[in-house]
């Protein structure tokens, strides 16, 4: 082989190792662009359009950066607050009810409450702003994305109940993703307790036995529509049981006691409509 063609050869070798190298590169950078207005879906939450600043796609999921003013107004309706400090590796999330979401840049895995989840992309820097997978976040927050025709509306669920006994009194207390409104459908003098809860949905098992002290058992039930949920909670007791609003940490939490007749019961009258609030009166020891 001549020395031209020998030149040829190698220069055609060294073309192909570039192509290569630059499709790799341009695989590991091109997920990320501009979010498309016909690509991110409209998003609307409590009543408005949740816009955000600069979103971006990463791996076909929505990128919003931690210091975008439309997230910050989002966690702020959620009681929840955001904690990072540019250089660090490391941004955290804590809910209203002291959960804590924890992300690693670079890592898709994720921790909510301890437990590790996986995201569609790792977060990523870019300028001086952490880039975070906003659904996975809003889910881990208790708000789920439920499509509404062309729109997304991120519904807030009552997403964890929480039973316990102690000393003959049972407290149920239910956690979501927003305040908790509330409507007692049943009357203040029946021991079962009926309540509705406006403006958030439920990811909760319909039916649960409970064999707790004053409680056999809960059923929920959802209704409305993706914008205007409701839903029913069910508090079923025997027919001498008494109950009393208890302490709760947060408005997104309300706490419920239960104690069969007899038993003092402190904490306060459940009212027939209102906002869960962190109750002030604690609940009198049971004997």
């Amino acid at each position: 082989m001549s020395s031209t063609n020998r030149f040829r050869a190698a220069a055609g070798r060294l073309a192909a190792l570039c192509a290569c190298a630059f499709a790799l590169a341009a695989a590991v950078t091109a997920p990320v662009r501009a979010a498309d207005p016909g690509l991110s879906p409209d998003y609307w939450y409590a009543g408005t359009r949740l816009a955000f600043d600069r979103p971006q796609i990463r791996s076909g999921a929505l990128a919003v950066a931690s210091d975008d003013y439309g997230l910050g107004r989002f966690l702020t309706k959620l009681d929840a607050y955001l904690g990072y400090q540019a250089g660090q590796n490391v941004l955290v999330v804590t809910a209203a009810d002291r959960r804590t979401i924890v992300f690693t840049i670079g890592d898709p895995h994720y921790t909510v409450a301890g437990v590790t989840q996986v995201a569609p992309f790792a977060p990523y820097v870019d300028g001086k702003a952490v880039y975070l997978p906003f659904l996975e976040l809003a889910r881990a927050l208790y708000v789920d994305p439920v499509a509404d025709g062309k729109t997304t509306v991120l519904q807030p669920q009552i997403a964890a109940l929480d039973v316990r006994t102690e000393n003959r009194v049972t407290v149920v207390t239910l956690r979501g993703g927003s305040p908790l409104q509330f409507k007692r459908l049943s009357d203040a003098a029946d021991p079962n307790v009926s309540i509705a809860f406006l403006g958030i949905a439920s990811t909760l098992e319909r039916e649960r036995t409970i064999d707790g002290a004053g409680l056999k058992g809960v059923s929920i039930s959802t209704g409305g529509t993706p914008r205007n949920p409701t839903t029913v909670v069910n508090f079923h007791a025997p027919p001498d049981g008494i109950h009393a609003l208890a302490p709760a940490e947060s408005a997104n939490a309300l706490a419920l006691a239960f104690a069969p007749a007899g038993i003092a019961l402190g904490g306060t009258a459940l009212p027939g409509a209102g906002h869960a609030t962190v109750a002030t009166v604690p609940l009198t020891p049971a004997p």
